[in-house]
Parts: structure tokens; C-alpha cells; sequence
């Protein structure tokens, strides 16, 4: 090879210029990337500062709902649940409150009947009597079907004669004792459970 080829031959440069530009490039790119991971840091740590804040309003409002203190205050009443001291006297025995009501039914101003042992026995007195009579007979069968005396029962009353002596019979808890004679009429003595035996003869 000749030295005139040697130098006529053109010799290609790159412009500088080009070369400062792309790493231009590079650095407008790695500016923006930068800028996009700092504002995802910040939504990050935007996100979390506002989920911490929510826990620990909810713990807040959580622990002033705590369970209801029912403890009475000071000077508070305390009512009565209806049972003990006091309420014995609103729960009366079926049998004491069934002779008050018989009697008040069938004979309430009758003085040969009456109700004694605190209300727990009924008395009846010279019933059919012929001298000095107390009750009658309607109002004496009246108070047989109150004290729902069984038809049995109110048989050997009627049949019960003076040679008969003293007769008893217990039917729903109640025990009735009683004789009979003409003269005298029928006395009887009712008593409940509670009242224990009846107080002397019928």
C-alpha cells in the first residue's frame, strides 16, 4: 500500500456531541426513576402512618366500652325480689284461702259458721238443728260443693245418726269430723293440713 492511499483515505469521527447527549439521557432517566421510587416511599410510609393512627383509635374507643359496672351506688334501693321476709302473707295455702271463700259465699253473716286457727279450720255449728237451728240446708250443701267435699263423703253425713258417735273423713287435704243428732243438729269441725287435728269433738 502506497503512502498517497494511506493519506487520501477519509478518517470517520463520531461527533462528541452525540456522546455527551445519550449519557444526558441516562441521567434524565435515572433522575425520573429516582423521583418515582420516592414518591412510592412516601404513599408507603402515608399508608402506614395512617393504618397505625386507625389501631390505635380503635383501641382508644374499644377500652371505653368496657363492660357495664352494675354495682349499686351509694344510697341506691335495692328492691325485694319478692321472696323471704314480707311475701309470706301474699302466698297463702290453697286450702286456708278455699274455707274463707266457701264461707263468704254460702253463709257470710251466719254466726254458726266460722273461721278459726288463723284460717286454717271452719267450724259449723247446730246445722239442721231442731231447737236453736244454725244453717240451713242450701247453705250448708252450699259450702259441701265449695270445700268440693266428694259425694261419698256428704253420704255418711246424711246417714249419720246419733248412735253413730263421732265420724271423720279426709279428702283433699282437708280432714272433717262431725256428728249428728236431731236436737243438736249437725256440728262439724273442717281443718286443713296445716291447722293440725281440729280442736275437741265436732
Amino acid at each position: 500500500m502506497s503512502d498517497a492511499e494511506v493519506s487520501t483515505r477519509p478518517v470517520v469521527h463520531a461527533p462528541r456531541s452525540e456522546g455527551v447527549q445519550l449519557g444526558d439521557g441516562n441521567i434524565q432517566i435515572n433522575l425520573h426513576q429516582a423521583h418515582r421510587r420516592s414518591r412510592r416511599r412516601s404513599t408507603l410510609g402515608w399508608l402506614v402512618a395512617v393504618a397505625c393512627a386507625t389501631a390505635v383509635l380503635t383501641t382508644l374507643l374499644t377500652a371505653g366500652d368496657g363492660p357495664a359496672d352494675h354495682t349499686a351506688a351509694p344510697g341506691d334501693a335495692v328492691k325485694p325480689s319478692g321472696a323471704g321476709v314480707g311475701s309470706a302473707s301474699a302466698v297463702e295455702r290453697p286450702e286456708v284461702a278455699l274455707l274463707e271463700s266457701a264461707r263468704s259465699e254460702c253463709a257470710p253473716s251466719a254466726s254458726s259458721v266460722r273461721i278459726d286457727d288463723g284460717g286454717h279450720t271452719m267450724i259449723i255449728s247446730r246445722a239442721l238443728a231442731k231447737k236453736k237451728p244454725g244453717l240451713g240446708r242450701k247453705p250448708l250443701y252450699c259450702l259441701f260443693e265449695k270445700l268440693e267435699m266428694p259425694a261419698s263423703v256428704v253420704f255418711h253425713i246424711e246417714n249419720t245418726t246419733p248412735l253413730s258417735g263421732i265420724r271423720s273423713a279426709d279428702f283433699h287435704g282437708l280432714s272433717a269430723v262431725w256428728r249428728y243428732s236431731p236436737d243438736d243438729g249437725l256440728n262439724m269441725t273442717v281443718t286443713d293440713a296445716a291447722g293440725g287435728p281440729p280442736a275437741g269433738s265436732a
